[in-house]
């Protein structure tokens, strides 16, 4: 089981990527609101940081310590942010030239 949620922590960033567009741009999906996605995502890290392995104890994020559910908490969430990040810089504006918009 270890090896199954390690493999989901360290491929997370990917899996976070991957729902957020599907909930953007898979017609089925596109009632899921937006801003709940970084919300999601951060709480899927959340598990899968939990649940997972747990890190060295040097491996704390900002002083918090690694173990703790708080240090767990705030780096879950700041992941969220950097996949969010990387979709506003580098992915909105291709996939936004290369789908189809709809035509009002």
């Amino acid at each position: 089981m270890d090896a199954i949620m390690g493999f989901l922590h360290s491929a997370m960033p990917l899996l976070a990527f991957a729902w957020g567009l599907l909930c953007k741009y898979l017609p089925k999906l596109a009632s899921i609101p937006n801003a709940s996605i970084p919300w999601v995502n951060a709480l899927l890290f959340l598990v899968t940081s939990l649940a997972g392995p747990q890190p060295a104890h040097a491996g704390g994020f900002l002083g918090l310590g690694g173990g703790t559910f708080l240090g767990q908490l705030v780096a879950s969430m700041w992941q969220s942010a950097g996949v969010s990040i990387f979709y506003e810089f580098f992915a909105r504006h291709p996939l936004k030239a290369i789908t189809p918009q709809p035509t009002p």
